[in-house]
């Protein structure tokens, strides 16, 4: 898979955008908490992936002719879940390491 470094970048943009909503949000309702910041990321890569469904039958059904838009729709998709698969790594990990904990 060739990810250009600008997509990349992009990505990394729209998730701190994110992350920031996130945290002003919860800063003025005193509201957050890693369920909820799990949760709305987790909601993220559903709409990223709802977006590629879409794209990808508009462009099957002869709807629309921009492959260039389904691709980018992909990318974002499969770089979102890889990213969270990646997140729910580093908590599996960290759990397991604090249950081996001797007390």
């Amino acid at each position: 898979m060739d990810v250009s470094s600008s997509s990349v970048s992009n990505y990394l943009k729209v998730m701190t955008d994110s992350l920031s909503n996130v945290k002003d949000t919860g800063i003025k309702n005193n509201d957050t908490n890693f369920e909820n910041i799990l949760t709305d990321a987790l909601k993220s890569v559903n709409e990223f992936e709802g977006e590629t469904n879409d794209a990808t039958t508009q462009l099957v059904n002869g709807e629309t002719e921009e492959l260039h838009s389904l691709m980018i729709s992909a990318e974002k998709s499969e770089l979102a879940l890889s990213m969270a698969l990646q997140v729910r790594n580093k908590v599996l990990s960290a759990y397991n390491e604090m249950m081996n904990m001797q007390i």
